[in-house]
């Protein structure tokens, strides 16, 4: 056949790459390096002209985790291109 074979799903059906960008508020400490992310279980992608309202959730969360830890956090924002992935 020719194709790769993952989990019994051929490779090149398997990962469907949508072209949308979107972005992504985290959250890095200064201290440790370790980085999160915001979860939103809603749904809802901040898109490349919603910058600055990513850019201000991501400080919110800096400043949540820097209550929580005592370290200092610095907020930033990630591009990130989703994928979804299918069963055949």
């Amino acid at each position: 056949m020719g194709m790769d074979i993952v989990y019994g799903v051929s490779a090149a059906s398997s990962i469907n790459t949508s072209m949308n960008t979107f972005l992504l508020p985290k959250a890095r400490s200064m201290v440790t390096g370790q980085t999160v992310k915001q979860q939103d279980l809603t749904g809802n992608r901040y898109t490349l002209q919603q910058r600055d309202l990513c850019q201000a959730q991501a400080d919110l969360l800096a400043k949540k985790q820097s209550a929580v830890t005592g370290d200092t956090w610095t907020g930033f924002v990630e591009q990130y291109t989703p994928t979804t992935r299918s069963s055949v």
